[in-house]
């Protein structure tokens, strides 16, 4: 393949990138005091709207085999405050609150029964 070739095969690629369309964040919305994630919350956002304090739990990998790498967000919209709590076995590595109204986190599973929290306050 000539370098002109690759040069035209890579232009190709990248306007076929551009024109794709940005992803959609699906919310799924919780109003109660606890909730446990799901399979179905795999790379969604789950969106809190409690004034009471709330937590969300990550259950562990027993329960709910969440691929490595899987993303949650989770997002208080209530003024309530929201918590990261991690389920039996489970590990979360950074900070479990929320913070505030309107403030968002997103867990991300490193290995088996261990997540990531970036975000938190």
């Amino acid at each position: 393949m000539t370098l002109e070739q690759r040069l035209s095969m890579i232009r190709s690629n990248v306007e076929r990138l551009e024109r794709r369309p940005a992803p959609v964040v699906t919310f799924n919305t919780q109003a109660g005091t606890s909730y446990i994630l799901t399979i179905n919350d795999a790379n969604k956002t789950v969106e809190t709207n409690s004034a009471s304090v709330n937590t969300v739990t990550v259950p562990p990998n027993v329960d709910v085999g969440f691929p490595i790498g899987t993303r949650v967000g989770v997002a208080q919209y209530g003024a309530g405050a929201t918590t990261i709590v991690a389920g039996v076995g489970v590990t979360l590595r950074g900070t479990l609150t929320v913070g505030a109204q309107y403030g968002v986190v997103s867990i991300v599973q490193r290995a088996a029964n261990e997540w990531y929290v970036f975000g938190g306050a």
